[in-house]
């Protein structure tokens, strides 16, 4: 069997292919091509090249057909018409000059070489060099603010606003740059302008404008840059209200660079020394107008601070080492405009009264010949108080502790000069010695509350250290941290005795009566202390006027000339009897010696009789005492407050009745605050007297920062 044929395979059939457009066609997409030239906003190179290359079929079907239709050709000639119509809008943006380079057509084919002799492209050009020209000036200048306003950002290092600043002005110079120099550059450009819908032959111009814009856009970033100051400057603000001392420091560096404004550059050297880098702050001063008063303060207290600290902060500083202080602050004090600003005079006598201080090496004893240190620096400080008072209150009404600085150093300069006994010049000589330093601690304590109880400022801590400094001292410690010093203790309570030694001193008192000016005094009250063979151990007085009437009588000679016979009796061993005694001098040269214990009931040994309460009238001085006497009975009560407060949201007052012989009678909230606070004051832990026989009483005003802090004020009226 014959092996069977296998099967023709059917013969693949071409495929079918797509037929050239016909002439018609062609004209159809070529008018087509036309009216896009013509209507478009936005001219596309593609649609160009498709027009351009549709004409080029048409020219080679036309070459080869030797005949063509009458009404084809004329409708070849209109679009040709048409097309060279054109030659502006084409020439305008240069697309036929690109794509030749490209495609490279025959010199024939004239529709690739269409030239608009009058286009705006062609006048244009004739200016070109001038819009060239003016660019290359611009992109100089831009070139220069850049650099300055680069510099500014650099020097401390580029943050996310230098960074955005610089490469926002580095792109768009790069850009204009390169669009006026290099072929590529324009080409971008172009295509950018293009997208814009910027026509062609307004190239030069439109890069003239980009250029004199980048110019603006540059000037104003460099003349601004005070504006850029005044945004760090207010950070600076921010990081110093939240103790972020580094971050504020950074900001001020970094505002300086951009406008180094007074106030800027004494708010940077202030970081400075809040951070204990006082070389520093010095340098940072020394860039501020020579001869300004605030600059010349803010030196001065720079460089006594850098002094102290490298002392220790022991004091005792040789005079070369003030001398630059002292000059710059005495240059600062009579400064023209110093006294227009009660804040700059207060700053200045602060630090001359802190100058006054560093003289003194309170680790040794204090020398009598140095103790005028001590007097000066009181009255720069009392200077400084003044000027304090004269200070607008904060718009909430609360003092922050740098508003009270001046009061605090007033009060505790006071407590130093009357414990070291130091003369205070004031026309006379007026000897501390006879002042209670008992009510001095207490007016340290409120006077300097807000600097003690501080502690979400850093900046407090120089102030801290320099009070602790002073306070603890070895001739000031002991006074300072003791909480019984005072009056010393009466130990004899037998009537006879006293009233022998009241005789026995009475004679012995010399008073010149004639050189006191009492106006409307009733009398002078000194308390004495008097040991058992007669001699004054120490003496008080409870106001400023009656401790200048002690200087013209004998007292302060006789308690000088028995301090050394005191203490070799203490010295031995076997202690000393205290009589407590109150002399009372009155306007016709009569003197009084009585045992104070008949007056006054409270910080000494009451005793019997009183006498009729009714008979006492209470004058200027009696009501000095009684004043003292409560604030000294506060002062021992605080010790029982249960749960005191180191500070209260505002200052409590209390109206207080004591009575004439100097107990505390009632007390009596001003309004219902006082009333809700009252556990946490003293007041409730004082011992009250019985209610009287209706004998004379006074009422004392009584003010409260804290459980602790408190002043009775010399208040005339009501309250």
């Amino acid at each position: 069997m014959s092996e069977a044929q296998p099967k023709a395979q059917p013969k693949a059939q071409p495929e079918a292919q797509t037929a050239p457009p016909s002439f018609s066609e062609l004209l159809d997409l070529y008018e087509s091509g036309i009216e896009h030239i013509e209507t478009s906003a936005a001219l596309e190179i593609e649609t160009v090249f498709v027009t351009m290359t549709t004409r080029d079929r048409l020219q080679s079907i036309v070459r080869r057909k030797k005949q063509l239709e009458k009404e084809l050709f004329a409708r070849l000639c209109r679009l040709d018409k048409r097309l060279e119509s054109c030659a502006d809008t084409l020439t305008d943006y240069n697309f036929l000059k690109k794509l030749c380079r490209s495609y490279r057509p025959s010199r024939s084919a004239w529709w690739w070489y269409l030239d608009a002799k009058n286009s705006p492209l062609m006048r244009s050009n004739r200016f070109g060099w001038v819009w060239g020209a003016a660019t290359v000036v611009n992109l100089l200048f831009s070139a220069t603010f850049m650099t300055q306003t680069a510099r500014a950002f650099s020097s401390q290092g580029f943050d996310f606003l230098g960074t955005l600043s610089t490469i926002g002005q580095g792109v768009g110079f790069a850009l204009v740059a390169s669009g006026a120099a290099t072929q590529t550059g324009r080409d971008t450009l172009d295509v950018i302008l293009k997208s814009l819908r910027v026509p062609g032959h307004r190239t030069a111009e439109a890069t003239f404008g980009l250029s004199a814009g980048l110019l603006l856009v540059s000037y104003g970033l460099n003349t601004n840059l005070y504006r850029l100051g005044d945004y760090y400057y207010d950070r600076g603000l921010e990081f110093e209200a939240e103790q972020s001392w580094s971050q504020a420091l950074a900001s001020y560096r970094r505002a300086e660079q951009f406008d180094p404004s007074p106030e800027l550059l004494l708010r940077e050297g202030g970081v400075y020394e809040v951070l204990g880098r006082y070389d520093e702050a010095i340098e940072t001063y020394s860039f501020g107008a020579a001869g300004d008063p605030y600059f010349l303060q803010a030196s001065a207290r720079a460089s006594l601070l850098r002094e102290l600290n490298q002392s220790g902060w022991r004091g005792g500083l040789p005079q070369e080492q003030l001398n630059q202080a002292l000059a710059n602050l005495q240059r600062a004090r009579l400064h023209p405009n110093s006294g227009r600003d009660p804040e700059l005079l207060r700053q200045i006598y602060l630090t001359l009264g802190l100058v006054e201080l560093s003289r003194l090496n309170f680790d040794e004893p204090i020398a009598d010949e140095d103790k005028s240190m001590l007097a000066t620096a009181e009255e720069f400080f009392d200077v400084a108080f003044q000027r304090e008072l004269e200070i607008e209150a904060p718009e909430d009404g609360v003092f922050r502790w740098k508003d009270l600085r001046a009061q605090c150093y007033r009060a505790m300069s006071r407590f130093v000069n009357v414990l070291l006994d130091v003369p205070a010049e004031d026309g006379s000589v007026v000897y501390l010695q006879g002042a209670d330093p008992r009510l001095q601690h207490a007016d340290v304590w409120y006077s300097c509350n807000e600097i003690f109880i501080e502690e979400n400022d850093f900046e407090v801590a120089t102030d801290v250290l320099l009070l602790q400094t002073v306070l603890s001292a070895r001739s000031i410690a002991p006074a300072w941290r003791s909480t019984t010093q005072g009056f010393p203790s009466a130990t004899i309570a037998d009537r006879a005795r006293l009233d022998s030694l009241a005789s026995e001193l009475s004679d012995g008192l010399e008073v010149d009566a004639a050189a006191i000016d009492f106006t409307d005094r009733a009398s002078a009250i000194v308390r004495l202390a008097v040991d058992g063979e007669g001699n004054i151990i120490d003496y008080y007085t409870y106001d400023t006027w009656a401790l200048a009437v002690a200087r013209n009588t004998s007292i302060y000679g006789l308690w000088e000339e028995h301090v050394p016979i005191v203490a070799a009796n203490l010295s031995s061993g076997d202690g000393i009897e205290v009589a407590d005694l109150k002399l009372e001098i009155f306007p016709d040269g009569r003197t009084e010696v009585t045992p104070w214990g008949m007056a006054y009931q409270v910080d000494t040994i009451p005793l019997e009789p009183l006498g009729a309460a009714g008979d006492v009238e209470i004058g200027i001085s009696r009501r000095e005492v009684l004043r003292s006497l409560l604030a000294v009975q506060l002062r021992d009560a605080f010790l029982n407050v249960r749960a005191p407060a180191s500070s209260f949201n505002r200052k409590l007052q209390y109206r207080v009745t004591v009575a004439a012989d100097g107990r505390v009678l009632d007390y009596e909230p001003l309004d219902d605050v006082e009333r809700e606070q009252l556990n946490k004051t003293p007041l409730p832990y004082l011992e009250k007297a019985a209610a009287g026989d209706g004998g004379a009483t006074q009422e004392f005003l009584v003010q409260f920062k804290s459980s602790y802090a408190f002043q009775i004020p010399i208040v005339d009226g009501e309250f």
